[in-house]
């Protein structure tokens, strides 16, 4: 009679078990030694943006002018502007500049007497950060956020 040696076989269909096993949680099937690549996953693909649009806008009644201070990021200005606050190179009511993901926006505008009231409005890529409003004499409007 002649004996039967199986127990190579079943080593080795132990090790190219194991070795699936590993590919696919590694990713994929893939041959012994050789790194697994996976396609990338739907959510994988899609870009988050590194830009975000900020739009500014300041009106009022009874005010005509009023002074501001505009920090972005680590640069910070004041100055007088008129209301409604217009961007000055579109005449377009507000202003809009784009800034990197993850930057700090601050801006308040003061009442310049002792009448009128003003609202500020922060949006980012369309949508509302921010709103404030003042109606008492030399009030402050404050709208921020990190965009």
């Amino acid at each position: 009679m002649v004996e039967v040696k199986r127990k190579p076989v079943i080593v080795l269909v132990v090790a190219l078990t194991a070795a699936a096993i590993i590919g696919v949680l590694n990713g994929g099937l893939s041959p012994v030694g050789a790194p697994a690549t996976a396609a990338p996953l739907a959510a994988d693909t899609a870009t988050v943006p590194t830009t975000r649009i900020v739009e500014i806008t300041l009106t009022g009644e009874g005010v005509t002018s009023a002074d501001i201070t505009m920090r972005v990021g680590n640069d910070t200005s004041q100055e007088s502007v008129d209301v409604p606050m217009a961007d000055e190179l579109t005449g377009e009511p507000g202003m809009t500049f784009a800034v990197p993901a993850g930057t700090f926006v601050y801006f308040s505008a003061q009442i310049e007497n002792d009448y009128g009231a003003l609202d500020c409005e922060l949006t980012v890529n369309d949508v509302q950060v921010s709103v404030s409003h003042a109606d008492v004499a030399y009030g402050i409007v404050t709208c921020s956020g990190r965009v």
